[in-house]
């Protein structure tokens, strides 16, 4: 007979064998609750911006009105968020980092008018199980502060007194210290600085007016000087405008070329007046003016768009101030918003502490919309980077329309956009415009003057007149009130003014080489 030996069976083999059997499909088992949770934290929790976003938006659930970040090594050594608002019970600090235990939220039914940005309780228990977090709070009726130390969702010990603002202070340390990979692949501490940097001037230019920013980098070149301070600090007040915030993170010349747009304002276009009377829409907007930028490079949209507060990203809404450009740019200009290279999402080609890599053919859109809460599905995305909300159609229809009629108002008689057109490949010659024609009963080469016909004036059909007549012969002596055609200079290189050069400096060109002016309004 066989040895005993030979049938006993190892706990890992039969372990191996009930999971992998010999026939038939594996065995379906539940996971452990640790495991679970790691792969929760890793959706919520993706980057260090995911969590300073997640702290931020708990600071403003809590009703602060200051709240300060400090990171170290761009937040994957130490990210510490403060802030002044109504602080946490010491009674509820045993359960504070279970998963899904929120004040915010009782029934499903309260997804419905959500008015606050946390609802899942999820933000602080995956942040305790990807780093090492501590939770000091002082609740504004408490004489000292509580202190908690927390690993995977459960306290360390029991909470302890300590001195403390009134307030909330959350300290993370080794973000992703139990997830190697996840850990090795953020090698670049500058890259997520500049992250987080992007969110907290995000959420400073939209909650400007009720809450001051102060961010603080503890390395050295961590970044270029931010707007206010040195050495990396951004700093906003809570009492600054958002005209103050643009101001400081773009600087007076793109503050100035911003066109404010709210659904305060008078609108006549059917789609507009629909969406804000019958569906409820509000909406505030700075769009960049487009006189302001040249076409003769890829204008790309640079969107910050909040809707209920909440910063989202959402392609049918840039996909529609997109169309409300190119119906007034150049024609050329909306062939070549198909051909544009989207950036992912969070994506940096510096590390400028700036919002946005802003360029002078850069549209820079900021739009906050509230839409009423009972239209909005907030549930649909682990980091709440999206949002679902109905008659969709219709209200970015609405926008375009009214983001159309705007910039057609802010473009209209007194700026202007030039662009050269050669009508003849031959060598270079002086170019002839629309202010030598409209100064000069004519330009013909004879000295006798032809007489002036009004109905020459008009253009009626290519076979009967030539648009080289009204350039060299036609008698054009009537004004243009339509467009201000005075000289400005340009405030950059890579912006077109409204003239070249003065009249009277110019030499008309030859007949062979010919460059003419076209005006768009």
């Amino acid at each position: 007979s066989l040895p005993h030996s030979l049938y006993v069976m190892s706990s890992s083999q039969a372990e191996s064998q009930s999971i992998c059997p010999a026939s038939g499909p594996p065995r379906i088992r539940q996971l452990p609750e640790s495991v679970v949770n790691k792969i929760a934290a890793g959706e919520v929790i993706q980057r260090p911006f995911n969590a300073v976003k997640e702290l931020i938006e708990n600071s403003l659930d809590a009703g602060s009105t200051l709240i300060q970040i400090i990171l170290r090594e761009g937040g994957l050594k130490l990210i510490q968020v403060q802030d002044n608002g109504h602080g946490i019970q010491p009674d509820d600090l045993p359960i504070l980092c279970e998963r899904f235990t929120t004040s915010k939220l009782k029934r499903f039914e309260d997804l419905s008018h959500l008015a606050t940005f946390g609802f899942r309780g999820e933000a602080l228990a995956s942040l305790s199980y990807v780093s090492r977090l501590t939770v000091t709070t002082r609740p504004a009726d408490q004489p000292f502060a509580f202190k908690m130390d927390y690993r995977e969702g459960k306290p360390l010990a029991s909470a302890r007194p300590c001195a403390g603002n009134p307030g909330t202070n959350i300290t993370a340390e080794d973000l992703f210290f139990n997830v190697p990979v996840r850990r090795e692949a953020l090698r670049s501490p500058r890259e997520e600085f500049s992250r987080v940097s992007e969110v907290v001037s995000k959420y400073s230019l939209h909650f400007s007016g009720k809450c001051g920013f102060f961010l603080r980098s503890l390395d050295k070149r961590s970044g270029t000087a931010g707007p206010v301070g040195s050495s990396g600090d951004f700093r906003t007040a809570a009492d600054w405008s958002r005209q103050d915030v643009v101001r400081a993170l773009f600087g007076q010349r793109t503050a100035d070329d911003l066109i404010p747009v709210s659904s305060c304002q008078s609108f006549e276009a059917e789609p507009t007046r629909l969406a804000i009377q019958q569906l409820g829409l509000r909406f505030d907007a700075l769009l960049t003016n487009p006189n302001k930028i040249t076409s003769a490079g890829l204008p790309s949209v640079q969107l910050v768009l909040f809707v209920n507060d909440r910063l989202i990203e959402c392609s049918v809404i840039k996909h529609a101030i997109e169309a409300a450009y190119a119906a007034i740019l150049p024609q050329h200009v909306d062939s070549l918003y198909a051909s544009a290279r989207v950036e992912p999402s969070g994506t940096r080609s510096s590390t400028n502490f700036s919002v946005l890599n802003l360029r002078a053919s850069s549209l820079f859109v900021y739009l906050g919309l509230q839409l009423p809460p009972d239209t909005l599905d907030v549930n649909v995305h682990p980091t709440k980077a999206e949002v679902h909300f109905l008659h969709e159609d219709a209200v970015v229809a609405g926008l375009r329309e009214a983001f159309i009629k705007s910039l057609l108002v802010s473009s209209g008689s007194k700026n202007v956009l030039m662009r050269s057109l050669r009508l003849s490949p031959d060598k270079p010659s002086p170019k002839i415009s629309c202010l030598d024609v409209l100064s000069k009963p004519s330009i013909r080469a004879s000295s006798t003057p032809a007489a002036s016909r009004p109905q020459d004036m008009v253009r009626t059909d290519v076979r009967t007149q030539r648009l080289e007549a009204f350039l060299h012969g036609g008698p054009l002596q009537a004004p243009v009130s339509f467009v201000d055609l005075t000289p400005k200079r340009s405030p950059s290189p890579d912006i077109e003014s409204d003239s070249e050069e003065p009249p009277s400096s110019r030499r008309p060109g030859s007949r062979s080489s010919l460059q003419l002016d076209l005006i768009v309004l």
